[in-house]
């Protein structure tokens, strides 16, 4: 399926809307924590700000993307079996 299929009537906007809000986030509130010398602070705002881009763009092109669970099982599955 190409992506013009799969693009709803508005998607094209509501993307266009995510990116200027994403580049609106990042000009207001990473130079100030920078300036504060919050280094960690900005590493965790620009992970979880591009998660949710990710996120809405996969929600827009209705993309396949597995559920938390599935995750958390196979990052705990080999442990489990290695302590029986």
């Amino acid at each position: 399926m190409r992506a013009a299929e799969v693009v709803r009537k508005g998607g094209v906007r509501v993307l266009l809307f995510v990116c200027i809000a994403v580049v609106v986030l990042l000009l207001f509130e990473a130079p100030r924590l920078y300036l504060r010398k919050k280094k960690k602070a900005v590493v965790v705002f620009v992970l979880v700000l591009s998660l949710v881009t990710v996120l809405a763009y996969n929600f827009e092109y209705r993309l396949p993307f597995p559920a938390p669970v599935k995750g958390i099982e196979a990052v705990f599955k080999p442990q489990t079996s290695w302590m029986e």
